[in-house]
């Protein structure tokens, strides 16, 4: 007995072309999942509130490690600070701070555990309080900031688009 299938060596060809090009999309289908986290940490960590200078840079371009792994990346000195929250005033706490160690008022110099708050020298910040100008600078009282999240905030982000964007990648072609 013989059975026709018609368009069979059709779709063997489509399948495999479909899979010579899977490298490619899945590189295209990780930079733009960075580019989202990008955008929404660098907005994040830019608007956020933070006494002192918000340093903090997010590196424009993705940073591969191997063909299957991306990071995103932050520079500054402030990065820690804002994105966990300083000063034991604040009530607010980031979701992933106990995870990772960061304990409100105990990293840096752990000056965030008064709370009566410190002093600094530096910029003002969102809400810095002059307290004095002196030959070295000014000098600033601060109860810390609220946690930013901006890199939380841009892993959200990501995984709620990962639907999206593989179908946009792997089948909008």
């Amino acid at each position: 007995m013989r059975i026709a299938v018609s368009g069979i060596d059709e779709t063997i060809k489509r399948l495999e072309a479909y899979k010579k090009n899977m490298p490619d999309k899945q590189h295209k289908f990780l930079e733009k999942l960075a580019a989202i986290g990008i955008d929404v940490a660098s907005v994040e960590f830019k608007t956020a509130q933070y006494d002192g200078t918000n340093d903090v840079v997010v590196k424009p371009v993705p940073e591969w490690d191997g063909e299957n792994r991306l990071y995103i990346a932050a520079n500054g000195h402030a990065v820690t600070f804002i994105e966990f929250g300083t000063g034991v005033v604040w009530a607010e706490e980031h979701e992933k701070a106990a995870e990772l160690g960061m304990v409100r008022g105990a990293f840096g110099q752990g000056k965030g555990s008064d709370p009566d708050g410190w002093t600094y020298y530096g910029e003002a910040g969102s809400f810095g309080q002059l307290v004095r100008q002196s030959d070295e600078g000014n000098v600033y009282r601060t109860y810390g900031n609220p946690p930013a999240r901006a890199m939380y905030l841009a892993s959200k982000e990501m995984r709620t688009r990962i639907a999206e964007l593989a179908r946009e990648v792997f089948y909008g072609d």
